[in-house]
């Protein structure tokens, strides 16, 4: 089976090196397309972006599902990913999420921060990280899903569950990633 994937990146306030050394990496290792979906920039950052195949803009802070999914309605591919633009999820992961959907044809696969095979170069601060294991622990008290790393940015859903999931989303900010998987 030979998919397109299209990548969608939401920022707000990003780095602009990494975002766009980010967008390249995607864009040379898995994907057809990569696209930022950018709220609020100054003009200096809407200049300096050049690696993103496509960029919107938005003239508000809607949150990081609110841009994950206007990006995801507007990518044309088989497969959906999404990806941090601070580029903590490295390729070769977002490679292997992609993959998990392609090879084991499942509709929704997610990268995990806490797997124990997990690398982590540069760690929360430990309240952030508290804060996570606990928020991870009362998820998988209530969802069906039981997973270690509920709001990784590295998810990736085909298009055909993207349109079955989608009419059911309404959050749109950090719980965005927690209502997609309960959903699916």
């Amino acid at each position: 089976m030979n998919s397109s994937v299209g990548v969608v990146i939401p920022a707000y306030q990003p780095d602009v090196e990494t975002l766009n050394n980010y967008a390249k990496e995607l864009r040379e290792s898995i994907a057809d397309i990569v696209h930022v979906e950018l709220d609020v920039p100054t003009d200096s950052t809407l200049d300096a972006l050049s690696a993103p195949d496509s960029i919107h803009v938005a003239s508000e802070r809607r949150g990081k599902g609110a841009a994950i999914t206007a990006g995801f309605n507007t990518l044309p591919t088989d497969i959906l990913v999404f990806a941090d633009a601070d580029g903590s999820t490295p390729t070769e992961s977002i490679t292997d999420v992609v993959s998990a959907v392609v090879e084991d044809r499942v509709d929704v696969a997610t990268g995990s921060r806490r797997h124990p095979d997990a690398t982590i170069i540069s760690h929360q601060t430990i309240m952030r990280r508290y804060a996570g294991d606990a928020f991870a622990w009362l998820a998988r008290q209530l969802l069906p899903t039981k997973l270690r790393d509920y709001q990784c940015g590295a998810k990736a859903i085909t298009a055909d569950a993207w349109d079955t999931v989608y009419p059911q989303i309404h959050e749109s900010g950090f719980a965005w990633d927690i209502e997609l998987l309960a959903i699916a």
